[in-house]
């Protein structure tokens, strides 16, 4: 029987430029002591750059998708996103 190797995969990571929000799902991987001082730099380096990061544990999803979900969806429009239809306000 053949063994199959695990492929590493990077972190699943949506990052909205144009609104400065950096979304990172982290599986059972981030944390192990590399992942954890990797996660912190590269979240660091985020911060100091102006962007807005939330972590999502897969866990967290799992169990707590509704309140995770809604912190993504609470953060766009403070960043100035508009849901698509929604009217534009010009001051």
């Amino acid at each position: 029987m053949e063994k199959r190797r695990r492929r590493r995969r990077k972190p699943a990571r949506v990052a909205r430029e144009q609104y400065g929000l950096t979304v990172e799902i982290d599986g059972i991987q981030h944390t192990n002591a590399p992942a954890v001082i990797a996660d912190a730099l590269r979240q660091n380096d985020l911060t100091n750059g102006r962007s807005v990061v939330l972590r999502l544990p897969v866990l967290g999803l799992r169990s707590e998708p509704t309140r995770f979900l809604a912190q993504v969806r609470n953060a766009l429009p403070s960043l100035g996103w508009q849901p698509p239809g929604a009217a534009s306000v010009e001051a």
